[in-house]
């Protein structure tokens, strides 16, 4: 006789799916802000920057630690920090997902 799997387990793996999802979403709007802040600064499209970033929400900060390759793939960093930035950058406020975000970047190199 077979069991049925409780409500549970069956909802297990579409709520880890919907988490993910998420957090590949917050990391996308990071993303925008980012490239908005470039653009601001007036970088170069190739120019690459060290990053540092802080947000309010779990969520966000866990986006962005766990798809910290893709950040920074598309932004171009080739440093991407949780921790406090350096007192001199400038430091740049967005909106995800309705909390605060705030970072900071620097150039490094050009691209050849």
């Amino acid at each position: 006789r077979r069991r049925r799997p409780t409500r549970n387990t069956r909802q297990q793996p579409h709520a880890n799916r919907h988490l993910e999802l998420e957090a590949e979403g917050l990391a996308r709007d990071m993303v925008r802000e980012i490239q908005k802040a470039r653009r601001a600064e007036d970088l170069v499209v190739t120019d690459r920057i060290n990053l540092w970033g802080t947000a309010a929400s779990d969520a966000a900060l866990d986006s962005l630690t766990k798809h910290s390759d893709y950040v920074s793939e598309q932004v171009l960093a080739t440093q991407l920090s949780t921790e406090a930035a350096p007192d001199d950058l400038r430091v740049h406020e967005a909106k995800i997902d309705s909390e605060p975000f705030r970072f900071s970047l620097r150039t490094t190199q050009a691209v050849n």
